[in-house]
């Protein structure tokens, strides 16, 4: 081999082993900065999620407990209390809501569904030990099939403020689902 294509061999060697090394560490570099910045991406929005999901149950007690008081849900009027959720329900179309008596036994809904007993269902039974708000699991409700979150809180008498009943409202997961969507840019879900 001729010296110059032995000078010229050894200069590119020596001037292309760092090259692929740097190359190498910064492509490494790269992916780890970029995985890492996805990561913290996708947390931030997760929290904005979980923070407006949680101002949005925060709003729905807040009706539920307005109910909740109300005479004629109080009284098990059955009559007025429909009106009364009908009403709520055009103002929160997002909700479902239910007047249990003690016995779990739905008595009027702010929908034309059909009534169910409940009686074996948490979100009734921590209503009647007394937990004031009161989220369950998913579960299927019973009347459509759908999966639901269920808030309830107790229905309390006027003058001894015993719990006479449970009102509930069904949040239904397709619709939390639609609201994280929303919440997401360009329909990316968190």
């Amino acid at each position: 081999m001729k010296l110059r294509t032995k000078l010229f061999s050894m200069l590119l060697f020596t001037g292309l082993i760092p090259l692929l090394i740097f190359s190498v560490l910064s492509l490494s570099s790269f992916i780890s900065k970029s995985r890492k910045d996805t990561y913290q991406l996708s947390e931030d929005k997760l929290e904005f999620a979980k923070s407006e999901i949680n101002g949005m149950i925060k709003k729905n007690f807040t009706t539920l407990r307005h109910i909740a008081y109300q005479p004629a849900i109080r009284e098990f009027d059955l009559e007025k209390a429909k009106e009364i959720l009908v009403d709520a329900q055009k103002v929160n179309p997002d909700l479902i809501i239910a007047l249990d008596d003690t016995d779990g036994q739905q008595v009027v809904k702010s929908n034309d569904d059909s009534l169910s007993n409940i009686v074996d269902r948490e979100f009734f039974k921590q209503a009647m030990s007394g937990t004031e708000e009161y989220v369950s699991d998913v579960l299927v409700a019973r009347a459509t099939g759908k999966s639901i979150v269920v808030i309830s809180t107790p229905v309390r008498d006027k003058t001894n403020n015993d719990i006479i009943g449970v009102l509930q409202a069904n949040i239904q997961l397709e619709q939390i689902s639609d609201f994280v969507t929303e919440l997401s840019n360009d329909g990316a879900t968190v």
